[in-house]
This record gives C-alpha cells, sequence and structure tokens, in this order.
C-alpha cells in the first residue's frame, strides 16, 4: 500500500506553483464577507503569508463504535490548498500482528477510501459522487488547522 500512498503523494504535489514568499493576507481582506473578516482579525491573520502545502503527522485511538475500546493508530496527511486535495495514510494495531492500512484521499475533485487488511485483504474500497463531497466537505472542516487557505482562489 505504501507504494500506492507515494504515487498519490506524487500526484497531489504534480505541477505546484512556486511559492510566493511576498504574497500576504491583508490584500484579500476587504473581499471577504463581514464575519469572515471578523475572524481574520481575530485569529490575527491578516499578516500571514498565504500557503500552499500542509504536513500534518496524527496518533491517536480509534475506536470502531461509541462503547467500544479504541486501538493504536499513526497517520500522515498531505494537504495542497489549491486546487483543495489530500492524501491520508494510516497504520492500526487492533492486536498483535495484524495491521490495517488506510488511504483517504481527495484528489482533482475525486475521493476514494481504501483499507486493507495487512496488505492481504481490502475491506473498503468508496468512491463515487458521495465519497467526492463528503471528502470535499472533510478538507473544509479541517481548515481550521491551516486557517489562511481561506484565502485560496
Amino acid at each position: 500500500m505504501k507504494n500506492i500512498v507515494q504515487k498519490n503523494i506524487d500526484r497531489l504535489f504534480e505541477n505546484l506553483p512556486d511559492f510566493q514568499e511576498t504574497e500576504r493576507v491583508r490584500p484579500y481582506l476587504k473581499s471577504l464577507p463581514e464575519p469572515v473578516q471578523k475572524y481574520v482579525k481575530f485569529a490575527r491573520l491578516f499578516d500571514r503569508e498565504k500557503i500552499q502545502t500542509v504536513h500534518l503527522g496524527q496518533k491517536g485511538l480509534f475506536r470502531t463504535g461509541m462503547n467500544q475500546k479504541g486501538f493504536g493508530f499513526r497517520a500522515e496527511q498531505y494537504n495542497r490548498i489549491n486546487p483543495p486535495s489530500f492524501v491520508w495514510y494510516a497504520r492500526m494495531k487492533p492486536i498483535p500482528f495484524l495491521t490495517i492500512h488506510a488511504l483517504d484521499q481527495f484528489i482533482r475533485g475525486k475521493g476514494n477510501l481504501v483499507v486493507r487488511l495487512s496488505h492481504m485483504k481490502t475491506l473498503v474500497n468508496a468512491s463515487g459522487a458521495e465519497i467526492d463531497r463528503g471528502e470535499l466537505l472533510r478538507f473544509l472542516a479541517e481548515m481550521v488547522w491551516y486557517p489562511t487557505a481561506i484565502f485560496t482562489t
């Protein structure tokens, strides 16, 4: 699965334009709706540089239900701000000698979720219009982690 993940990360960053270090948020402020302007001022984003990419590491517990005991996971997520895209790859070990691999992605407007059991059996391979919408909603919800992304065109 790691080869697939790396291929998708490479696709995510294809044709990434050169970073414009001097491009700041302030010039865009007046073009935004008033509630967004208030948020930008409150969060002190107006003198920040606009970002193009984000790389996150995650570690935590994954639960399959409200009353279920969780099991550990580690994940990495790569985001491209414009166009909205991400690749999230996680490894989970519910019991010794058993690893679950999860790949959740949204690239070029298409979402896909793949879950495999120890590289052998595919448990989930979901795609389609509903998945596409859900992955875009995930991207938008996670923008709080990199708030200058609201200034992308």
